[in-house]
């Protein structure tokens, strides 16, 4: 089977990956925030685990990305 995806979609899906790239750092940060307004010492390495937990899904989404980018669109 073979499927198209048009330019729309593959921006939907740069939009996605920008996103999740950037989810260890708001999300370490906001963790952080919460846990220094109850008190507590931040965490200094969260960024570093979430950014290591969305490493490898993260790194497929990038190739999938750019191999559509470089696929060729068929002929109409």
């Amino acid at each position: 089977m073979n499927y198209t995806i048009t330019e729309k979609q593959l921006d939907e899906l740069k939009k996605l990956l920008k996103r999740l790239e950037e989810t260890p750092r708001e999300k370490a940060d906001e963790e952080n925030e919460l846990i220094q307004c109850e008190g507590g010492e931040p965490i200094e390495t969260l960024r570093d685990i979430l950014s290591d937990a969305l490493a490898e899904p993260l790194r497929e989404l990038k190739f999938l990305v750019e191999d559509i980018e470089g696929q060729e669109a068929p002929a109409e």
